[in-house]
């Protein structure tokens, strides 16, 4: 999710195939991730470390 952070070409490409095929992409890692980084830029939330306890 941090590439999607600094990478914003890459995260609106992702974002767009993610919304062009809902049925199919949007529950996979890399539209979940892109999604997430959009609400972070968005909000201006800081990429947060992960805890390695897993999926929050």
């Amino acid at each position: 999710m941090a590439w999607f952070l600094r990478d914003r070409e890459a995260r609106r490409a992702t974002l767009e195939r993610c919304e062009d095929d809902p049925g199919r992409l949007a529950g996979t890692r890399e539209c979940v991730n892109a999604l997430e980084a959009r609400s972070r830029a968005f909000f201006g939330v800081p990429d947060l470390p992960t805890t390695g306890l897993g999926r929050y």
